[in-house]
């Protein structure tokens, strides 16, 4: 699968608490975005079954999206990705300054999210106690993503950059949308 790279429409700026923040719209080809949001969507483990949990709960219980963690440097999915995500921490690293040694060894995990319909969501959560940086790569329907106070609308393609402020993705309108959303979430920690 072929990867590009477009360096337009790159927003970056520092939030309270020197906390990064980084959007990069459009990041990744449209066509590209869709093709891996259709491989992941439909990706088998080694026994032929859907890499997808019934995913993650609550408080109350409720399922509010499926889920897959990356465990494996040699499953099908670590390598579909991690091109991508290398590239993409390359730019931003560079982008906020950040003067790192090894991007492999800044990522200390990759969480993959689905969406499958408007009415899947995740809470507003932060990672503050493991004091981590995330990466969010969209992939598939639009949906609003919250940070902090702010709102935005992540397309297909589309990636964020912050720290461990808190955030979430909204639940829609089951009718407006029965597209499906897959994040790609990576948790790093920039080494100088």
């Amino acid at each position: 699968m072929n990867f590009k790279i477009s360096y337009k429409n790159f927003k970056m700026e520092f939030k309270r608490r020197r906390q990064p923040f980084v959007y990069m719209k459009s990041e990744i080809e449209e066509k590209t975005a869709s093709n891996l949001f259709n491989i992941l969507r439909d990706c088998k483990d080694e026994n032929g079954l859907s890499i997808w949990s019934n995913g993650i709960k609550d408080k109350t219980g409720v399922s509010t999206r499926k889920a897959y963690i990356v465990t494996n440097t040699k499953s099908v999915v670590f390598n579909l990705l991690y091109d991508v995500i290398k590239t993409l921490l390359y730019k931003t690293y560079s982008a906020l300054k950040y003067d790192v040694k090894n991007i492999e060894s800044s990522i200390l995990g990759i969480y993959l999210n689905y969406y499958e319909n408007g009415n899947d969501y995740a809470p507003i959560h932060n990672h503050r106690k493991q004091g981590t940086h995330q990466m969010v790569i969209s992939l598939g329907d639009s949906r609003t993503f919250v940070l902090g106070s702010k709102e935005f609308e992540v397309k297909n393609g589309d990636a964020m950059f912050f720290g461990y402020q808190n955030h979430g993705i909204k639940r829609m309108n089951k009718e407006k949308s029965d597209k499906g959303r897959i994040s790609i979430a990576v948790f790093t920690k920039p080494i100088f």
